[in-house]
């Protein structure tokens, strides 16, 4: 059984080749304006259950700080974050199987944090069967 903490899990490391070190979650996100790259994401408080598949949306976001007030478009690549997760991306975790891709991708702008950030709803699958 894969939970929605597990979920995460396997997102930030689907996120490391993004070259951000700085990952957090949606309860543990520095306060303040915005002044390092980072990673943050968010889960739902829970799982839809379906015939085949357990289903979740979470959402990850790639901060970047903004130079003198504007975007750092050398680093807000959505081209970069659209091909690691357009394709379904299968594994394993704890003998339970899941896929997961983006269901929608954007740039989007946090004017009170002093930055821009990549927001990316992944849809997370989890094969919803019954380990005895």
């Amino acid at each position: 059984m894969i939970t929605t903490g597990d979920a995460r899990n396997i997102l930030f490391s689907a996120c490391k080749g993004v070259g951000i070190k700085d990952m957090h979650t949606s309860w543990a996100i520095p306060e303040g304006k915005v002044n390092r790259e980072r990673i943050v994401v968010i889960t739902p408080p829970e799982q839809t259950s379906d015939t085949y598949w357990e289903n979740c949306f979470v959402a990850v976001n790639l901060c970047v700080p903004d130079i003198k007030g504007e975007a750092n478009l050398k680093r807000l690549d959505e081209r970069a974050a659209k091909a690691r997760f357009k394709e379904w991306t299968y594994g394993t975790y704890d003998g339970s199987a899941y896929r997961y891709r983006y269901e929608n991708i954007g740039r989007e702008e946090d004017v009170n944090l002093g930055c821009h950030y990549i927001y990316i709803r992944v849809l997370f699958r989890v094969l919803n069967i019954k380990n005895n």
